[in-house]
């Protein structure tokens, strides 16, 4: 059960301090005397008391100074915009202390609804689940790209027994696989041999020729094997499969973006649950009252 007390405490303290923080800090005052004043704009000062916090416990004295210098600079900069500010227009202080409350308290809640969601959230999706909602919404994972399974190799035009690589490339045996990823790891100076991935296409050939191809759907159409070159290597590409943008997109291909969406609507579930529990039980305890006004 949630503890309303907590959050009860948090926004009175809050509440209690905001006064000071909209007035500013005037002119050294008699109980300030002992502090150490850090800047001053006009009539607003920054005390040494106020930056705490602005530096990382076992921060280095040199990272520590800095921290401070910015933090400083960038206030001072703030202040002179509010003079100027107040200088050249009607300020309505009331409305701004509202509007800076509202922040405040929705800070707050944003931190506890963070530490709550933390504590209970379940990040475990199963693939029961991660099946289900692909069905259910099937329409919302339209590609917009093209995707290929495919062995994508980029060798150097002086790399040793081109041929017997070639050779290798197109063999099924378990030795000859072997000696071919042997023979990737030695000289290519870039390759993909994980066919049953599947793969942005254009992320995959990035940076060589066929790149530039123009139409790539009917490249990707018309090929199952391709082997080109320029001044600098040989390019050699195997499609095992592939899909075109526009087309349902495999599970795969889009099973971590599912992950992810069940855990966000989960959160928002935990966060709508946690508001709903304090109020009931604020309601319950009569912790609140609604008074009539004219």
């Amino acid at each position: 059960m949630v503890h309303l007390k907590y959050i009860l405490v948090l926004i009175i303290s809050f509440v209690c301090c905001s006064c000071h923080y909209f007035t500013g800090k005037d002119e050294p005052q008699e109980d300030k005397k002992e502090l150490k004043p850090l800047a001053r704009v006009y009539d607003q000062y920054i005390y040494d008391t106020d930056i705490d916090g602005i530096v990382i416990q076992d921060t280095e004295q040199v990272d520590s100074v800095y921290m401070i210098q910015r933090y400083l600079q960038s206030w001072i900069r703030k202040q002179l915009l509010i003079a100027e500010a107040k200088k050249n227009i009607a300020i309505d202080e009331s409305a701004i202390e509202r509007k800076v409350l509202d922040y405040r308290f929705a800070l707050i809640a944003h931190e506890y609804k963070a530490y709550y969601i933390n504590k209970n959230l379940e990040r475990k999706v199963s693939e029961q689940e991660i099946m289900e909602y692909y069905e259910e919404n099937i329409d919302n994972f339209q590609l917009k790209q093209n995707i290929v399974k495919a062995i994508f190799i980029q060798i150097p035009l002086q790399a040793p027994k081109i041929k017997r690589f070639k050779k290798l490339l197109k063999s099924k045996k378990k030795k000859d696989q072997e000696e071919f990823k042997s023979y990737c790891y030695r000289f290519a100076k870039s390759f993909n041999f994980e066919d049953s991935v599947w793969l942005n296409f254009e992320d995959l050939v990035r940076g060589t020729p066929l790149f530039e191809i123009p139409d790539k759907v009917r490249f990707l159409k018309s090929h199952k094997e391709y082997e080109t070159s320029d001044e600098d290597f040989f390019y050699y590409l195997i499609i095992k499969e592939y899909k075109i943008s526009d087309e349902v997109s495999p599970l795969n291909f889009v099973k971590e973006d599912i992950k992810q969406i069940i855990i966000n609507k989960r959160k928002v579930l935990l966060a709508n649950k946690l508001e709903k529990e304090i109020f009931n039980q604020a309601k319950q305890n009569q912790a609140f009252e609604v008074y009539e006004y004219e």
